[in-house]
């Protein structure tokens, strides 16, 4: 594809996003979960034309597409990704990645919660300080060097 020769990442269905995402400075997409992921971390976030019943009009894709601007010509875009990255994400974005989590500023603790109930071991207590030197893998963390059963 001529974009790759420009330096852009196209991806392909089935390619994994995740690392993309973590390192990319815009997206352009279509109707897929990307978007919201770009909403979230409040990127700047672009869209292709999208067929009108592809997808329902009170869904979050739908809602940041009406915001957000549209590349329509192929033939754009250079002028339509300086655009892009010389701004923000669109007005509102933002208000939508909010309301796509539902326990903002959470993550990190709820999801240690869950990953003790999983193992089946006890969660520490909240602000207790944690010696990482009492386990095999924590020694490891903190010296680097190979643990020895």
């Amino acid at each position: 594809m001529q974009q790759r020769q420009h330096g852009l990442t196209i991806l392909e269905p089935g390619d994994d996003w995740a690392r993309a995402l973590a390192v990319a400075d815009a997206a352009i997409s279509d109707h897929t979960s990307i978007a919201t992921a770009f909403a979230l971390l409040g990127k700047p976030l672009a869209f292709v034309p999208v067929a009108e019943p592809a997808i329902e009009a009170t869904n979050t894709v739908a809602r940041l597409i009406q915001l957000s601007p549209i590349l329509s010509d192929p033939a754009e875009l250079g002028p339509f990704l300086d655009a892009l990255l010389a701004g923000d994400a669109a007005p509102g974005v933002a208000a939508i990645g909010a309301e796509i989590v539902s326990h903002p500023g959470q993550a990190a603790s709820r999801t240690r919660a869950e990953l003790y109930r999983v193992l089946g071991l006890n969660s520490p207590a909240p602000g207790m300080a944690i010696d990482p030197t009492t386990s095999a893998a924590g020694r490891w963390l903190v010296s680097g060097e190979p643990v020895s059963s």
